[in-house]
């Protein structure tokens, strides 16, 4: 009996400790973390316009909005592959559900044209044959966006789908990025650069974390049905474009926050989160906000210089220099402008509320006949996809 005491003892310990770990690991009960991608939100946060270092909350509340976004779009292209009796979803299901957006369907074209690229680029011609002549000809390979070409024109009858494959028209959401990101990176020195550098390159799913990213994505759900490896591909993209509009969207409602009643020069002025006073302390050049000037000065200030003859000048000088000498001077300068400088990034940072009000807005149904439309207050303000 004893024996067995202390085996059923060691079991029920055993098992206490693999439960303690997982909770101490920030994981569920079967092991899984709870948040695996906390770390590349808050870099592509700060890529896409948000302060050096988000807010945590920020990063949690995003990365569970995508999760659920990429489940719906994964269960309405489970839906499509069904109809279609296939075995897998594929590339065809997705382009299916962007039918009617043109403009994020030429996104997702330029996107793939830009893969089939890179992809050309890193095998070059190995795959090719030797003709008569020694030299070597390329095979036709059956590129991403052939087989999006294929199948779009299938099931494209005026030819308006067919058209985004020659349309060069200018992305206007992509020119805002841009513009943001110039503006954000104006006054950096080279070790500023190089981490903004590195937070514009962090995605959801590299080369080394393709596995990863698919583990994520289906952990919790129960399908008949895999994507295969391209429709992962435009899965991971849309990851990534939901997470920037997001930011985006906050962007506007922050920027709508501090706008004035009548003022269209904030409304119309770039949406980007920048935190000058970090910058000035790092010795950027940027001249700071009277306000946080004023604060970070001592409470005592010199008469301002009036314009008098060169000899009263030299005694008023020499006399202030006196006084400013005989004051005491402030002690621990830095503490009260690292003090400062971390209130204003927070101050400037993307809160959860602005997301919460960002994604109430995008759900909202507007037009002529929204006041009679009955909502319902259960569901929850995520049933809009971003990327479709």
């Amino acid at each position: 009996m004893s024996g067995k005491d202390g085996q059923g003892g060691q079991s029920q310990n055993g098992h206490l400790s693999e439960k303690s770990q997982n909770q101490s690991s920030g994981g569920t009960s079967s092991g899984a973390p709870k948040n695996w991608y906390l770390s590349e939100i808050l870099q592509m946060m700060y890529g896409f316009g948000d302060v050096p270092k988000p807010q945590h909350d920020s990063a949690v509340l995003i990365e569970d909005i995508v999760k659920q976004q990429l489940t719906s779009v994964l269960l309405q292209a489970a839906d499509v592959a069904s109809s279609r009796n296939g075995r897998f979803i594929g590339l065809e299901d997705i382009l299916f559900l962007l039918r009617k957006d043109k403009v994020k369907l030429r996104r997702l074209l330029r996107y793939m044209g830009v893969k089939d690229q890179r992809s050309m680029a890193m095998k070059g011609v190995e795959e090719g044959e030797e003709d008569q002549g020694g030299e070597k000809v390329a095979q036709p390979v059956k590129t991403r966006l052939k087989m999006c070409y294929n199948y779009l024109s299938s099931i494209d009858a005026t030819g308006e789908l067919l058209a985004l494959f020659e349309d060069g028209g200018t992305d206007e959401v992509k020119r805002e990025r841009l513009l943001r990101a110039e503006l954000q990176t104006r006054y950096m020195d080279q070790k500023q650069y190089m981490e903004y550098v590195e937070a514009r390159q962090a995605s959801f799913a590299r080369r080394s974390k393709a596995q990863r990213f698919k583990d994520w994505l289906l952990t919790g759900i129960t399908m008949d049905l895999k994507p295969n490896q391209h429709a992962m591909e435009i899965i991971n993209y849309f990851a990534y474009e939901t997470v920037a509009q997001i930011v985006d969207m906050a962007l506007l409602v922050k920027q709508d926050k501090k706008s004035v009643y009548g003022n269209p020069v904030p409304r119309n002025g770039p949406n980007v989160c920048i935190n000058y006073y970090n910058q000035i302390s790092l010795g950027s050049g940027i001249s700071a906000p009277p306000s946080t000037t004023q604060g970070s000065t001592s409470p005592v200030q010199s008469p301002p210089a009036t314009p008098t003859t060169p000899g009263s000048t030299l005694s008023l000088s020499s006399s202030s220099s006196s006084l400013s000498a005989s004051l005491p001077k402030p002690k621990s300068k830095k503490r009260k402008k690292s003090g400062i400088g971390s209130a204003l990034e927070i101050s400037t940072a993307i809160q959860p509320e602005d997301i919460h009000e960002a994604m109430r807005r995008y759900c909202q149904c507007i037009g002529p006949f929204s006041s009679h439309i009955k909502t319902n207050p259960m569901v929850p303000p995520h049933t809009r996809l971003l990327c479709l």
